[in-house]
């Protein structure tokens, strides 16, 4: 049929609307012509992609891509009225031609004629002149003379199989049947029948349905004419879905559009194409448009200076059409149908939030993903009129609303990119790309969680970027730890060294025999002046005392870090004999007792032995030394006083450079618990492959976004380095790492961001100094968000009671002990033990039954004085089933370097990345 032009399209139309407006349907509504040129534009983009995407297919190089694809999405299901609105106006158009009432009115003719700004989708029952039924078929289950039992049975039949059932009352037999379903054709009951007799209703049989009521006969009696008429009822209320409903949308109360099967719904001044994309191409960067857009604000909404036309449902706005189509319940699915590319900018920032994780590369990679799992489960839910939901169940979506500027721009510059593997013939297709809030460190098997065949690109790793560029963060020194040095006089040399660089006078080379010997009164006052120096004190009086003894060197060390006299100001009598209590200090002079109370309240004096006769070894005088100028911050103004001693936190190094975190970055560590709270009001996602029958499985999940950027979220990597962000490291530098208390010397130290650090610069404005402290996030990948590490308690009995929503009763609660492990360590089997008996958790229903985060844990049990148990302690890293891409893994590898790709085929083992159209 040749194709007709645009203005015979039009005249068309409209002579088909003057016709049926004279042919006296009062009820009936008339397209305008543009919605029904729209209308007829769009049914055949969305057929012909339908048609080509509906389920993976398999692509070749040299085949020529198809187009964009049209991704159906359940808004909601099992509905029976929504409100829809639109500030451009709304569009009702009807669904694919040839159902049984496929006229749609809003009564307009005239271009000019205004469209409605708000609608109301219900079911409705048709018009009478409509709506006489056609003879049906039902499938009658049982029949029985007991009511009550017809009625239990109809409600378990509508519960268990998706149809509704209804009691009929059979006057001539006086049973009650038991009537499921309900079918134009004979041949539409034949797949229910059979399901009704694989499970165990051997009896069910296919009956005829016809408008007359007196077909099932006439009552004998008054009771049986009760329980008819009862029946009758039920029938009524029951099997409303079963009888002829329509969709119906309505404004101001009044009908302007109705079908059987669905209405379509969009925002009007639309162009022909609903699904036009020409302005969505991504732009190309020029010259002067740089390719990184992080300097912008990550979390900031997309450009909408042009609003795209949406539709909104309940509170949220959506590009596309809204799609109102009649389930097999009688009840009405609400879908999105929207292209791919617009489809993704309502997910990217719903799984990877811009605002607390603003990675360019990590988005990137995110919209690779969620747009291979999108065509690898098209038309997974086919017989609902969608394809995927809008939820943990698929992935999560939430149209316009959500959209921000730079995961919009990660969508556009991946542009139908997907992840895929390559047979031998060359021929690709989609992965099952899974991804998971956080991965704890490790990544896992798919079999491992899911069961099933190992997937080859479903591999576990660790999650963290190769040893090459964990190298790149290391602090390298030419200096070697003094082997003349006993073992127990090691952790003297990180005092030692501090003080060497503070311009102390200490030998090159120390040893346990140097440390451990008494130096002389020159020595010690030569150290004492050059701590007042540092502090900015006077020079301390040296007239009173032997410094080399506790006592007088107390007083001098108090004079140079606190001021002459001033712990005898600040601490009363009863505090100096409540301080010296029980320390064996009776011994020490009066004019002493002050000072060294204040030093060992402040923790500068390390040994509570007070002896006042034997003289002090070097070691003690350096380590006291180097504990008043360092180690006690709390020591009024000490950072100031030494202003080439500096506390920071450390930011990852560049190239032999330590750079140094902003303040509000810094100050940020210690804020755990904020940062955690802002990670648990969010949920953050973990995609689950489809189960055999198709459907996808839910879980507990998580969503890691943020509505607002938070003043000390961590950002990206540094935009630049300047002299007062990061600084060169002398080659012979004294390094140490601070652990458990401890301090060692090592030849090199990594910082991967977080680390405290303490440093001295020298004249030339190089480390000559560097201690670090690990940070407590570790070095996984996916340390970026407080979920990577997690600790829940539960009480006995509320461990019983998740216990028991799982259907796992062992009586009282005695132990739970994991048995089984992966091999990247999940609990994979937990023995339940109770004083009636014990039960077996595996995979996913461990996690589901104990109600935890991940399998990723270690249990401990609390118990009372008498050995009974008390409490569970649950405590673990991750956030979700562990397999495929780690979302906050691919945020702590974006900000490592690595691009889109390469963190997908960090994941996603031997995969390649390409376009699909």
């Amino acid at each position: 049929m040749p194709k007709l032009s645009g203005t015979a399209r039009l005249r068309l139309s409209v002579a088909l609307a003057l016709v049926l407006l004279a042919s006296g349907f009062a009820d009936s509504v008339l397209l305008t012509a543009s919605a029904a040129q729209n209308s007829a534009a769009s049914s055949k983009t969305k057929n012909s992609v339908s048609e080509e995407t509906s389920r993976p297919r398999s692509v070749t190089a040299n085949e020529k891509r198809p187009a964009e694809p049209v991704v159906r999405i359940a808004l909601m299901t099992d509905q029976t009225s929504v409100s829809l609105s639109s500030d451009s106006g709304l569009v009702v158009s009807r669904s694919s031609p040839g159902a049984r009432d496929d006229r749609i009115a809003n009564g307009l003719l005239g271009a000019q004629a205004s469209l409605p700004a708000a609608i109301r989708i219900e079911l409705r029952e048709p018009s009478r002149a409509a709506a006489s039924r056609a003879p049906a078929y039902r499938i009658a289950v049982e029949s029985t003379d007991d009511l009550r039992h017809a009625r239990k049975l109809a409600g378990e039949l509508t519960s268990k199989f998706g149809e509704q059932a209804a009691v009929a009352f059979d006057s001539k037999e006086k049973e009650y049947d038991v009537v499921i379903g309900r079918f134009e054709e004979q041949a539409g009951a034949n797949p229910l029948l059979a399901r009704l007799r694989r499970s165990g209703y051997a009896d069910a049989r296919i009956v005829k349905e016809t408008n007359e009521p007196e077909s099932l006969g006439k009552d004998s009696n008054s009771k049986q004419a009760k329980a008819k008429s009862q029946s009758d009822k039920d029938d009524r209320s029951t099997s409303k879905s079963a009888r002829t409903t329509q969709i119906a949308a309505v404004e101001s109360g009044k009908l302007i559009a109705a079908n059987d099967e669905r209405l379509i719904v969009f925002a009007a001044k639309a162009s022909s194409d609903r699904f036009d994309r020409a302005d969505r191409e991504p732009k190309k960067p020029g010259n002067d448009e740089p390719e990184s857009d992080e300097r912008r604000e990550p979390n900031s909404r997309a450009n909408t200076t042009d609003k795209p036309l949406a539709v909104r449902v309940g509170d949220k706005e959506y590009r596309g059409e809204i799609h109102l189509v009649m389930n097999r319940r009688g009840r009405i699915n609400v879908i999105n149908a929207v292209s791919m590319e617009d489809y993704l900018r309502g997910v990217v920032p719903m799984e990877l939030s811009p605002g607390q994780y603003p990675a360019i590369e990590a988005l990137k990679a995110q919209a690779i993903a969620a747009r291979t799992y999108a065509l690898a489960n098209q038309d997974q839910h086919g017989d609902e009129g969608f394809d995927l939901y809008d939820d943990a169940r698929s992935q999560v979506y939430a149209g316009l609303t959500c959209e921000r500027e730079l995961s919009n721009r990660a969508v556009e510059e991946t542009r139908g990119m997907i992840a895929v593997v390559v047979d031998e013939a060359g021929h690709a297709s989609p992965i099952q790309a899974l991804y998971t809030a956080n991965c704890g460190g490790s990544t896992e098997n798919n079999e491992a969680v899911f069961g099933g065949a190992p997937l080859p690109y479903l591999r576990g790793v660790a999650c963290a970027p190769d040893r090459a560029t964990v190298a790149e963060r290391d602090i390298a020194t030419s200096r070697i730890a003094d082997r003349s040095v006993d073992n127990e006089d090691r952790p003297i040399l990180r005092s030692a060294a501090l003080l060497e660089v503070l311009g102390f006078q200490l030998p090159q080379r120390l040893t346990s025999s140097y440390l451990r010997s008494s130096p002389d009164q020159a020595e010690v006052t030569r150290w004492i002046e050059r701590a007042a120096r540092l502090t900015q004190k006077d020079k301390p009086s040296f007239g009173r005392g032997d410094a080399t003894r506790l006592p007088g060197f107390a007083r001098l060390v108090a004079a140079a870090v606190y001021g002459e006299g001033r712990a005898s100001l600040l601490l009363p009598p009863a505090d100096v004999d409540y301080l010296l209590g029980g320390l064996g200090g009776e011994s020490l002079p009066r004019e002493s007792r002050a000072d060294v109370a204040m030093l060992l309240k402040d923790g500068v004096l390390a040994a509570p032995s007070l002896d006042t006769r034997t003289p002090l070894t070097r070691a003690q005088i350096i380590e006291t030394l180097a504990r008043a100028l360092s180690l006690k911050p709390q020591v009024p103004n000490l950072r100031s006083q030494i202003s080439d001693l500096r506390f920071a936190t450390a930011q990852p190094s560049d190239s032999g450079r330590v750079l140094i975190a902003s303040t509000a970055l810094a100050r940020s560590e210690p804020r755990a618990k904020e940062q955690r709270a802002a990670d648990n009001t969010a949920m953050q996602t973990n995609r689950l492959p489809p189960s055999k029958s198709g459907t996808r499985s839910s879980e507990l999940t998580t969503r890691e976004i943020s509505a607002r950027q938070s003043p000390h979220a961590t950002s990206s990597q540094p935009k630049s380095i300047s002299q007062t962000d990061g600084f060169e490291v002398e080659d012979n530098a004294w390094l140490f790492r601070s652990m458990g208390g401890e301090s060692y010397a090592v030849d090199r130290v990594a910082l991967i961001g977080g680390e405290r650090i303490i440093y001295h610069l020298n004249t030339r404005g190089r480390i000559d100094f560097l201690e670090a402290t690990p940070s407590e996030r570790g070095a996984s990948s996916d340390r970026f968000s407080s979920i990577a590490q997690w600790n829940v308690r539960l009480t006995r009995d509320e461990m019983e009671r998740r216990l028991a929503r799982s259907r796992v009763n062992v009586g009282k609660l005695e132990s739970i002990e994991p048995v089984a492990f992966s091999t990247s360590h999940r609990v994979t089997e937990v023995e339940v033990t109770g004083d009636e008996g014990h039960a077996r958790l595996r995979g996913r229903q461990i996690i589901g039954a104990l109600g935890l985060r991940e399998n990723l844990f270690v249990v401990d049990a609390e118990k009372d004085s008498r050995g009974e148990v008390t409490a569970f302690v649950f405590t673990g890293r991750g956030w979700g089933h562990g397999v495929g891409l780690c979302q906050t893994g691919a945020f702590g590898l974006a900000k490592e370097g690595y691009s889109y790709t390469a963190i997908l085929q960090k994941y996603y083992t031997d995969v390649k990345i390409q376009k699909a159209y």
